[in-house]
């Protein structure tokens, strides 16, 4: 039987790279992912990140693929989403105080 081992890594950026994330949100995000991740039977190695962006590390069994169909491929789509709700509603809140 054949090792298999599948390395991501994910970066997922605000857009035109404006620093958007605070601890509290970033922090959100990073649990969203890993919560997700654990769902889809997806080891997260790391997920960290900067005001403008996310990285993550992903370790994927055998049994999965690359292609846009797949849990490991599902879950950087959802957490692009993710990342963006949590950002615009960041983005909104801080309008609404300046």
């Amino acid at each position: 039987m054949p090792f298999i081992k599948i390395l991501i890594h994910a970066v997922w950026a605000t857009k035109d790279r404006k620093p958007l994330m605070n601890k509290q949100n970033k922090d959100e995000i990073c649990n969203h992912i890993r919560e997700n991740a654990k769902s889809k039977n997806i080891f997260v190695l790391n997920v960290n990140g900067h005001r403008d962006h996310l990285h993550c590390l992903l370790s994927c069994s055998g049994q999965w693929c690359i292609w846009p169909e797949e849990p490991c491929w599902e879950l950087v789509e959802e957490h692009d989403s993710r990342l963006r709700a949590v950002l615009q509603s960041s983005a909104l809140s801080r309008d609404r105080h300046a």
